[in-house]
């Protein structure tokens, strides 16, 4: 693996990785196969939210391999009790985000970060969190001199660490812990 990317076949390693661990911690992470001959690997997970103010709101999130960047890109899309969608950049931030922290970071470059696209397999309208910065941000996190990393780290789980927590996925410790068993 090239320092900052991950290869199409680790990928899928990482997500049948995660998937398993989530198995064991009931966190329903699923790993599919889609699209045509089952050729794309999606992590999915879908929950409920509930906002400040008690509204409730399904979050359907898909891990997905951009073969463009060489890294994974999260996608997602929510819909409100009646089961309409959210489509509003700054509505989505401020139902997902669940600290003021998160929610002044995305906001501050939601129009770099934060766009609607196509789903690159459905076809259909979600929010995509853009996948430019991935490398770097998973350069600085992997790269240390003083030590090596642990040779048993899971990609998805150190970038869905990072990157999910501005939009309401909080990874478990457990997750980096079941790495070791």
């Amino acid at each position: 693996m090239e320092l900052g990317k991950i290869s199409k076949e680790e990928f899928q390693i990482s997500a049948q990785e995660f998937a398993h661990i989530s198995d064991k911690l009931f966190d329903n992470w699923k790993y599919e196969k889609v699209g045509e001959n089952d050729t794309a690997i999606v992590l999915k997970k879908d929950k409920i939210v509930t906002t400040f103010e008690g509204n409730h709101y399904n979050v359907e999130y898909h891990v997905v391999y951009s073969q463009s960047y060489n890294v994974p890109v999260l996608y997602f899309r929510l819909y409100d009790s009646s089961g309409q969608s959210v489509v509003d950049n700054s509505e989505a931030i401020r139902i997902l985000c669940t600290t003021k922290t998160n929610r002044k970071q995305l906001e501050s470059f939601k129009w770099e970060s934060l766009t609607q696209q196509m789903h690159p397999i459905l076809h259909v309208p979600f929010f995509q969190l853009h996948p430019c910065h991935t490398e770097t941000w998973m350069k600085i996190l992997s790269d240390t001199e003083e030590e090596p990393l642990p040779k048993k780290i899971n990609y998805l789980v150190t970038w869905l660490s990072f990157v999910g927590n501005n939009v309401g996925i909080h990874l478990p410790l457990e997750y980096a812990l079941k790495l070791e068993d």
